[in-house]
């Protein structure tokens, strides 16, 4: 079993018709298809125009896209090189099929190599391999999801090791972990900073009145753009909310709004969200303010969050496409515009206010696309929406979205984080094949302390995690809690319990036989697993290698073989 990777994370984002054409910038990133240039950083707050212009870049002629789209999920190793691997193939099928081979064996090989062969193949001259002259553009959206040490080493690798035909694109609110200041001496780097990012008086002038449609007098409209420019330091999220309260303002209404548009930036936004929202028909904030449980959504998802019918999946496709058309702050995923998220900052607003006026409903939102997720397959997603409706509803800080904070109370919502403890469960053995063990833990870190350790599983797989981290002193203690537990399991399931406890002990026992040297017998502890693993092929073969690495230890290589 595999857990399946989101098509949305790989589509470029499609060019807005009308979008103001940034020349200065793109000529800046055509530099960097200059020999000898291998990272392009685009770093900027949130609002900045980062996707956009990247995005924008990629769909001119002169070099293909893989684009790849980060969240907090993907910073597991494995999954993250098998969406960078499914983006590369989408652009050129077959072109790093012994790497994916390497990474979808079992088990995988180890980093360094995957990535060495990664970059050979990438390095091919002759008709299958990439052309200099048109080089193939690794693009990473979001990077600044990328927490883990083990993801900063794969991109600093491939930063360091790119061959001529290809490029690393890296756009980011925050600076990445990666050697910049050697790159950038070296002459290999291009880099766009929110100085460079934010708008002219000119880009102003034609995003108001172009894309936003702002009807004015030419003084008048001067008269804003050049107040509005210097007030939001061009700034290009605070001018759309700005022309989104302006769009339906007379002409002297105009420049009295314009003349106190000041104060923080959160003060701002708020003031911009409310102007916006009354502006807008009650059906739409409604819809607005419930779609804002979701980090992205589709027609049918949306369907299911509004509790309506199947069937209302072509009007809500509508709506999508009608709030897409109407600049709401609506980011299309796709190309075929199946898929949306909200701008973060305006998702953030929709958040507070849905808290503020329907903070009842908030679970069951939750529990509703917790339920649509699961059905489709979207484990990851339907975990993280039984977590916020558990914190939702015990009244958590992270009532409208989001993680919740471990630890958390569990008496209201208790059904809701066990329906998520579940999921884990049944989920573990896919995510172990996967590599992906970061996934575990940080599923695992959602759940209110103390229900993982009532749940005999959940200690078994988080046992197993320390087993592969070498983190072997808090083993012992999660085995106890399992066998503690092992009553509310079924007696066939018992049995198999034991069998992982005694194939968790054996490794431990092999691993790091000096801090326990009191364990029993190495060879005892591996006949009890086989027997009580007898159909579980993944733990027989590990106890199988622990049990081999044991005997060739003693040096009987003849029997270890």
């Amino acid at each position: 079993m595999t857990l399946p990777l989101l098509a949305t994370k790989l589509f470029t984002p499609p060019v807005r018709a009308g979008q103001v054409q940034r020349e200065r910038l793109l000529a800046r990133l055509d530099d960097a298809l200059r020999p000898g240039v291998s990272l392009i950083v685009i770093s900027a707050p949130a609002g900045f125009g980062k996707t956009s212009l990247l995005a924008e870049w990629l769909a001119r002629p002169g070099k293909t896209a893989a684009w790849l789209s980060l969240d907090a999920g993907d910073n597991a190793p494995g999954l993250f090189l098998a969406y960078l691997l499914s983006a590369v193939d989408r652009a050129h099928p077959g072109l790093l099929s012994e790497t994916q081979a390497l990474l979808q064996a079992d088990p995988p090989a180890p980093l360094q190599t995957i990535l060495a062969v990664m970059v050979n193949e990438l390095s091919m001259a002759g008709p299958a391999g990439l052309d200099p002259n048109r080089p193939l553009v690794l693009a990473l959206d979001d990077f600044q999801f990328a927490a883990s040490a083990e993801i900063r080493t794969i991109v600093g690798f491939l930063a360091d090791h790119l061959p001529p035909g290809a490029r690393l694109a890296i756009a980011t609110r925050s600076d990445p972990a990666l050697p910049l200041a050697r790159l950038r001496a070296r002459g290999q780097m291009v880099e766009l900073r929110s100085a460079d990012l934010r708008f002219t008086t000119e880009e102003a002038a034609e995003f108001l009145s172009q894309v936003m449609g702002l009807r004015l007098d030419p003084g008048t409209l001067q008269q804003i753009v050049e107040t509005l420019t210097a007030r939001t330091e061009g700034w290009i999220a605070g001018l759309q909310m700005a022309a989104l309260a302006l769009q339906s303002s007379t002409q002297a209404d105009s420049v009295d709004f314009v003349r106190t548009f000041t104060g923080s930036n959160r003060f701002v936004l708020d003031y911009l969200a409310e102007e916006v929202l009354a502006r807008l028909p009650q059906e739409t904030v409604d819809f607005l303010l419930k779609s804002a449980v979701l980090d992205r959504f589709c027609a049918g998802l949306c369907a299911a969050v509004m509790d309506s019918q199947p069937a209302a999946r072509d009007a809500y496709q509508q709506v999508l496409e009608d709030l897409d058309r109407s600049n709401l702050f609506l980011i299309p995923l796709d190309s075929e515009r199946t898929w949306f998220r909200f701008h973060h900052l305006f998702a953030d607003l929709l958040q507070a206010r849905l808290r503020q006026v329907q903070s009842e409903q908030i679970p069951v939102l939750h529990r509703r696309a917790a339920d649509w997720f699961t059905q489709n397959g979207f484990v990851a997603e339907a975990i993280q929406h039984w977590v916020a409706a558990g914190a939702a509803a015990a009244g958590g800080p992270e009532a409208a979205g989001g993680p919740a904070v471990a630890g958390g109370p569990a008496v209201a919502g208790e059904s809701d984080y066990q329906h998520a403890a579940q999921l884990v469960e049944q989920n573990t053995v896919a995510l172990f094949q996967r590599g992906e063990l970061h996934n575990l833990e940080r599923w695992v870190s959602l759940l209110p302390a103390g229900l993982a350790d009532r749940r005999p599983w959940l200690c078994i797989y988080r046992a197993w995690v320390m087993i592969f981290s070498g983190r072997m002193g808090e083993i012992e203690a999660l085995l106890q809690k399992a066998q503690a537990h092992q009553d509310m399991l079924a007696e066939k399931e018992q049995l198999e319990l034991e069998g992982h406890c005694a194939a968790i002990r054996c490794h431990r026992a092999v691993i790091a036989p000096a801090a326990y040297p009191g364990e029993t017998d190495i060879f005892t502890l591996g006949r009890q697993a086989k027997e009580k693993l007898a159909n579980n092929a993944w733990a027989l073969g590990v106890v199988d290698w622990t049990l081999a690495f044991a005997i060739r230890a003693q040096g009987d290589l003849a029997r270890a073989a």
